[in-house]
């Protein structure tokens, strides 16, 4: 068996890297990998020769009695006589996990027989306890088929939602509001060892614990395993020990578990307006024939690739997501090692060593200080694909958040679905010989979900409410004089931001006018404004220009409301004298209102298109005082206070601050 240091060691005896010039180029950027270097990294497996010894090799202790009870759940006494007490006390994982192979044989051989409909009318009552015993009847079903991607999405979908359950059951014993945020914490906990005995949490511990047992659930979401290198067995024996829970709690008095909502991934609407992918109309025949044709999927892996995309076309994406997601990681590991030249960042999972995961891999600059050669070996657009479907924290975090149980698996939609095998075939394509249409759409890639890009779109959600704000009658309605003193005070402020962007970015002193300033943000945002790796300083300004933004836009959807509402009842003749002239105060100011809603655009594009680190506390400084005019001008526009006059004086009051700051005028 080839070892990660021989595998990556061919890479390094070929130090004249020859590039390979493909036939399509993105964004002017080609791989600078062959697919002879990326072959390289195949070998017999991906595990450990330590943990593929663990989870292959089969155990010569053989099962003394029956492991199951009358129930057809894991009898815990039999349990506890076959590892030894002491095992079970002392907890020694090491020799727990080299014996479960014989016990997870054993369930095997008891319950593999049943028919769907005999183990669903046997196990449903101790399933429903997960809040989805659907997932475990659905991965019986798949494993009595005997195919070898069964176990893995079994695993993947399993114990992702046994992690959930856990968590629940662990919130309803201990009433506190946060569980373990990992697993194998959470399988440590005193609570849960009181409530389902030490021998079924040794067995868990074993099976999906600390590194230094099976730890399958890790090994399969991070896409280690080949087919058929899980045993089935470990499929059945984690359905029975959710079961076996079930059966637990059943007879425990008392126990009311709490389930915690599913989060709700709304990222739909952003994916589907900004992001176009080239799935509709390409059979399942095209996708497997790319993934069969691409060097960036192993051979050995290629057939849960085409059972990925078997599912999808099926309909079935609570099973295409997470296999796609887990082979995904997988995939990109191979190039990450590749054009880092890194053996000691092992392609093979150690139980001594962390996993070099997405986390590791998705960075600038790695441990060491040096850059990360998958940066360039990608480019950019490929960069912002992953970042965004992967980490961004308002992106869909998907593989974190399916794999950790936080989302609904049967939730996931048809346009979450079709985007990660958009991402999944991209890949492909980028490492094909041939030339694709799947690379296409990939040249126009921007972020979705950087904090940047969503500024952007705040913006332009303020920007589009303004016009409510902006009929012909306000424009036309006699004014008082402090209204216009706030009109020219707000609007001179606007035009000298709007000279002051039009100099930093075009170096003329010509002025600029608002329209021209939206079709700015519209059509050059992501030319001025780089969303790939920024500082954390240039992160604190967007956080703080990001609230200005959201306060701003809340008070405008306050005051339009309030107008639609005053008009109303001005026209049906229900508005008291009081009413009347604050209703006129409003029509009055919300010129003054739209004025400094547009200079708080302009100084918001002002200061990301001039981001200077040197100077970041002036900065942060000038802009909390921004957002604090935001702050006030949202609390007196709310419908309990439409304190009209005293928005005006803070309007007055942003204007005459605003443009003498440094963040403004330098």
């Amino acid at each position: 068996m080839a070892s990660a240091y021989q595998v990556v060691g061919k890479q390094l005896q070929n130090a004249d890297r020859k590039k390979q010039v493909r036939d399509q180029a993105i964004d002017g950027h080609v791989s600078s990998l062959n697919c002879g270097e990326l072959q390289s990294t195949s070998s017999e497996t991906s595990l450990s020769p330590q943990v593929h010894s663990l989870v292959t090799r089969r155990s010569h202790v053989i099962m003394p009695v029956d492991c199951l009870d009358d129930q057809l759940t894991i009898d815990l006494v039999a349990i506890k006589q076959y590892f030894g007490s002491d095992a079970v006390s002392q907890l020694d994982i090491v020799g727990g996990a080299s014996k479960l192979h014989s016990l997870a044989n054993a369930v095997h051989g008891r319950i593999c027989t049943m028919t769907t409909e005999q183990f669903r009318s046997t196990y449903h009552p101790h399933l429903i306890w997960t809040g989805l015993p659907q997932v475990f009847e659905d991965c019986y079903e798949l494993l009595v088929t005997k195919d070898t991607i069964a176990v893995h999405i079994c695993y993947l979908l399993g114990a992702s939602t046994l992690e959930r359950a856990l968590g629940n059951l662990y919130l309803t014993l201990s009433n506190v509001r946060q569980c373990p945020s990992l697993l194998r914490d959470l399988l440590t906990t005193v609570e849960l060892k009181q409530c389902l005995g030490a021998e079924l949490m040794f067995c868990l511990q074993c099976l999906i614990g600390p590194p230094v047992g099976l730890n399958l659930r890790n090994l399969i979401w991070h896409g280690f395993p080949y087919p058929g290198e899980i045993p089935t067995e470990f499929g059945y024996f984690l359905i029975m020990v959710v079961a076996t829970v079930g059966r637990i709690l059943l007879q425990i008095k008392g126990v009311g578990l709490k389930h915690r909502e599913y989060l709700t991934l709304s990222h739909d609407d952003v994916i589907k307006e900004y992001c176009n992918a080239p799935t509709a109309g390409v059979t399942e025949v095209d996708m497997i024939h790319l993934i069969n044709t691409s060097c960036f999927v192993l051979p050995q892996k290629k057939s849960i690739w085409c059972s990925a995309i078997n599912e999808y076309c099926n309909g079935r994406y609570h099973i295409s997501t997470p296999l796609l997601l887990s082979e995904l990681e997988h995939a990109v590991r191979r190039v990450f090692v590749c054009v880092n030249n890194c053996p000691h960042r092992l392609l093979t999972a150690e139980s001594t060593q962390l996993y070099t995961t997405f986390d590791e891999m998705l960075v600038n600059t790695l441990e060491d200080g040096t850059r990360n050669g998958l940066v360039d070996e990608l480019g950019a657009p490929y960069m912002e694909m992953l970042l965004d479907l992967l980490v961004h924290p308002e992106g869909p975090r998907l593989r974190d958040r399916i794999s950790h149980g936080e989302v609904n698996i049967y939730c996931v939609s048809a346009t979450m679905a079709a985007h990660v095998i958009s991402v999944a075939m991209t890949l492909c394509a980028y490492y094909c010989s041939s030339n694709t249409g799947w690379t296409v759409h990939m040249e126009n890639y921007r972020s979705l979900f950087h904090p940047l890009s969503i500024l952007r779109r705040e913006l332009l959600t303020l920007i589009d409410a303004l016009p409510l704000l902006c009929n012909d009658q306000l424009a036309s309605a006699p004014r008082q004089g402090a209204v216009e003193e706030a009109i020219a005070c707000v609007g001179g402020a606007v035009e000298g931001v709007a000279t002051a962007l039009h100099q930093q970015i075009s170096s003329t002193t010509t002025s600029l006018h608002f329209h021209m300033i939206q079709q700015l943000i519209q059509e050059r945002w992501f030319e001025l404004v780089k969303t790939l790796f920024v500082s954390r300083d240039m992160l604190e300004v967007v956080g703080i220009l990001r609230r200005s933004v959201q306060h701003c836009h809340s008070a405008i959807q306050q005051v339009g409301s309030m107008l639609t509402l005053r008009q109303e009842q001005f026209d049906k003749r229900t508005l008291r004298s009081r009413q009347r002239a604050n209703f006129e105060l409003l029509q009055q100011s919300c010129v003054v209102y739209v004025a400094a809603s547009r200079l708080l655009v302009g100084v918001v594009m002002i200061q990301i298109t001039r981001f200077i680190c040197h100077d970041h506390q002036t900065i942060i400084k000038g802009l909390k005082k921004m957002l604090q005019f935001a702050e006030n001008f949202d609390s007196q526009t709310s419908p309990g206070k439409n304190r009209w006059d005293v928005a005006n004086s803070l309007c007055m009051e942003f204007a005459s601050k605003i443009i003498s700051l440094p963040l403004v005028i330098t």
